[in-house]
């Protein structure tokens, strides 16, 4: 199972931590939600993007566009362009042997 994706090699809840955690074999992988304003599941597991993204944006009120407009990498400098994904973003990924679970 990976928790938030492979979080402890790439910043958590991004599509280059789910990747990763592919690559390792997890065939469970754990995401958190959140819906931004118009109505998009979005992974991340903060209600704003202050910590992930050192910005103070609640997703609850932003665009899922607006939140895209932010890195979300977590001060890891090799991924300082992760954005929040979709949640459509991360199933288009995950292979048919990998089973997605959402806290």
């Amino acid at each position: 199972m990976a928790h938030r994706g492979s979080s402890a090699r790439a910043p958590e809840n991004t599509l280059a931590a789910f990747r990763l955690a592919i690559e390792e074999g997890a065939d469970l992988v754990e995401t958190d939600l959140h819906v931004t304003r118009d109505d998009v599941f979005v992974c991340v597991h903060d209600a704003t993007l202050e910590r992930t993204g050192g910005v103070p944006l609640a997703v609850a009120d932003a665009t899922f566009e607006e939140l895209r407009r932010h890195p979300v990498g977590c001060g890891m400098p090799a991924f300082a362009g992760e954005l929040v994904p979709s949640l459509a973003d991360l199933t288009g990924i995950l292979p048919g042997t990998a089973a997605l679970r959402s806290s």
